[in-house]
């Protein structure tokens, strides 16, 4: 069956500073383009349950240290068994390499019975502000501007049943390295990470972060922010902080120092 015989797609996203968000809208635009009935939601607010009714569904997410991120993947593990013939697809937005990004969710849906047709990478811009800076400029309008037609171009491709899969490829030492970041962040940093959040003397105690924070992990204690485990490190509230307050391992990062992005459609 070609793949825009399917009329009801769901397209699910997770996003922190809106990457995976464009590539949601864009992916549904595509769909809508050809008369399809789509969904677009954020697993944050969508209950898994739901799924059963889409024939089609779409998980879009950033790469978390070499992988998806743990939201993601309990998300996934919280889906219900397949419904016979249900298809899905898989695109991650990375900075760099995804890694296991694609892999690992991809197991966990097969294990439900889900066919996955095609997983895909698009580059988009860097918002790991705390030890990275963000690019600007034409810079980051050719990062945009190409990830947005790579997304074009992968549904368009899968919508007329060219499906495939991207396959591992790392080897020797990187293999090791990124292995070994991958293994630290998502079995160690991710559960302690959290602490490291801080607001300097420019904080005006706005609650911005705590309003936008898409897994409610953070709190307003005493006027001030408050981090807790819940915390996925997807840095809006760094990113989107109209103060440039929020700070994480800033004697190492000097993270006050640089930059701030979020995607410029975004709006949280």
């Amino acid at each position: 069956m070609n793949n825009a015989d399917t009329n009801k797609v769901l397209i699910l996203y997770f996003t922190g500073t809106g990457n995976s968000k464009r590539i949601a809208d864009i992916v549904k635009d595509v769909f809508t383009e050809i008369g399809r009935e789509v969904t677009l939601a954020s697993m944050t607010v969508f209950s898994p349950e739901d799924v059963s009714e889409y024939p089609l569904i779409g998980i879009v997410y950033p790469v978390y240290a070499f992988d998806a991120p743990r939201y993601v993947q309990r998300f996934i593990r919280m889906l219900p068994p397949a419904a016979q013939g249900t298809k899905t697809f898989l695109i991650t937005a990375a900075a760099g390499q995804e890694g296991w990004a694609l892999v690992n969710p991809r197991k966990l849906l097969e294990k439900k019975g889900y066919e996955v047709c095609n997983t895909a990478v698009v580059m988009m811009p860097e918002n790991w502000v705390t030890f990275v800076d963000p690019p600007v400029g034409s810079v980051l309008e050719k990062i945009l501007t190409a990830g947005e037609k790579r997304v074009k171009e992968i549904v368009r491709d899968f919508i007329c049943g060219n499906n495939y899969k991207k396959s591992l490829a790392l080897h020797g030492i990187k293999k090791v390295v990124f292995g070994f970041v991958r293994f630290a962040f998502h079995n160690i940093g991710i559960k302690r990470l959290w602490m490291y959040f801080r607001v300097n003397n420019k904080c005006t105690s706005c609650g911005i972060c705590a309003q936008q924070c898409p897994v409610n992990a953070i709190k307003m204690v005493d006027e001030k922010p408050q981090w807790s485990r819940l915390c996925e490190q997807c840095m809006r509230c760094m990113n989107l902080c109209p103060e440039q307050a929020v700070e994480q391992l800033e004697f190492l990062g000097h993270a006050s120092k640089r930059g701030r992005y979020c995607e410029p459609h975004f709006v949280p």
